[in-house]
């Protein structure tokens, strides 16, 4: 009796876990629809070495969803479906750097940043899609 007690209260358990995981969409397929972004990106008419690109819903215009980001290498980047754009408007947050590391380490591992964070705004459609941009001179 008590070694299936033992296997009931584990049962109980996992059972709670999954609903409360499944409950915050971490074990759940549904969610918004995600699509494949790519495109390039460039600074000052050349390609940029290194960065980061964000993608937010942009939630004063009434989007929400999950962000999505991809690094930017040698001016292109990719953001795969399936940790996709959600559509609708988005504002898009981009960091460059020179991809020079710095002798002997250092804390920036990917270089000195090439400009201020850019911030523009797109709109996604419902579909795969390309957003190129250029970055404005500092």
């Amino acid at each position: 009796m008590f070694k299936n007690w033992r296997s009931c209260v584990r049962c109980q358990c996992a059972l709670l876990a999954s609903l409360l995981l499944s409950g915050c969409g971490l074990l759940s397929e549904g969610g918004p629809a995600r699509y494949e972004v790519s495109g390039t990106v460039t600074y000052q008419g050349a390609p940029v070495p290194y960065g980061e690109i964000v993608f937010e819903p942009d939630s004063t215009k009434g989007n929400e969803g999950p962000a999505a980001r991809a690094v930017i290498q040698n001016g292109a980047y990719l953001v795969d479906k399936e940790k996709g754009v959600v559509s609708g408007p988005l504002r898009v947050r981009i960091n460059g750097y020179d991809g020079k590391a710095p002798a002997g380490g250092g804390t920036m591992p990917h270089g000195k940043s090439l400009f201020a964070e850019y911030i523009d705004q797109v709109v996604q459609p419902d579909d795969v899609a390309t957003h190129d941009f250029t970055v404005a001179k500092k």
